[in-house]
């Protein structure tokens, strides 16, 4: 009985560490942070402040190297299609 519930958990842990890897992001702030993440950034993925500029869909990130995200939405959510050190 023990054997089937670790079972269980490990499916479970297994599905949500690849929703979060693979598949884009619901929200663009998540997108971003996601992309951070991944790019060895794991301290600003969360402390980060993001900010909308008005010029388009850029993103903001304040304390970045590569502070200009640009984003796509999907059928399935949103990703980060550059990050720029300028806009």
């Amino acid at each position: 009985m023990k054997g089937k519930y670790r079972y269980v958990w490990v499916t479970v842990v297994a599905l949500l560490v690849f929703y979060i890897v693979f598949l884009p992001s619901p929200t663009p702030q998540f997108a971003i942070r996601k992309h951070l993440l991944f790019t060895f950034h794991p301290i600003l993925a969360f402390s980060a402040s993001i900010t909308v500029r008005r010029e388009g869909e850029t993103y903001v990130v304040v304390d970045s190297d590569s502070p200009f995200f640009e984003l796509k939405h999907g059928a399935l959510g949103w990703r980060v299609k550059s990050a720029n050190p300028a806009p």
